[in-house]
């Protein structure tokens, strides 16, 4: 069985990517995974990885002052 990417993870890499192609290629998945993947998510779940990623980037500049 194939392990499911957190979707913070997949925030990250698709919005560094110049294409869902590219994105899902740098995944090591389809991109009718990822498109599968994206569509099968709740808009809460996507609140919530953003809000995860928020954080992230926040505790990083908190961190470098």
């Amino acid at each position: 069985m194939m392990r499911t990417l957190p979707l913070e993870d997949i925030l990250r890499v698709w919005s560094q990517s110049p294409s869902a192609a590219a994105a899902a290629q740098s995944l090591g998945m389809s991109r009718r995974t990822l498109d599968h993947r994206w569509h099968s998510v709740s808009i809460e779940e996507v609140l919530q990885a953003v809000a995860r990623i928020a954080a992230s980037f926040e505790t990083q500049l908190t961190g470098a002052r």
